[in-house]
């Protein structure tokens, strides 16, 4: 990733939501190059620009991806969190792919 917006760059960088980021954004709490940010829209540059999230300094560079399989157990929801406490696929992962950025894909139910 080398040109992109503000707001695509921070949600990239794994630092919360697009409306979180929005709202830090409006807030104040993001500067490019020394400079308030006040348009989320604004262009970056992801390996120049240097940007900084509550005074701290942001790593844009990107990761490698990382793909994982799954043959989801019955019982188990196809999400990483669940506002009701059920298990979901991250209780039988091993614990250094926990802390992974994860998109599950597939179905929620049962099979």
């Amino acid at each position: 990733m080398t040109d992109t917006t503000l707001l695509k760059a921070l949600t990239e960088a794994g630092l919360g939501s697009r409306r979180k980021m929005s709202d830090a954004i409006k807030n104040g709490k993001v500067s490019v190059n020394g400079v308030i940010a006040e348009n989320f829209r604004l262009p970056v540059n992801t390996e120049a620009d240097r940007i900084l999230f509550d005074g701290r300094p942001i790593n844009l560079q990107s990761e490698q991806p990382i793909y994982l399989m799954l043959n989801k157990p019955d019982g188990l929801l196809c999400t990483t969190s669940d506002e009701r406490g059920r298990r979901t696929i991250l209780d039988i992962l091993p614990e250094k792919y926990r802390r992974l950025r994860l998109y599950p894909v597939g179905t929620t139910g049962p099979g």
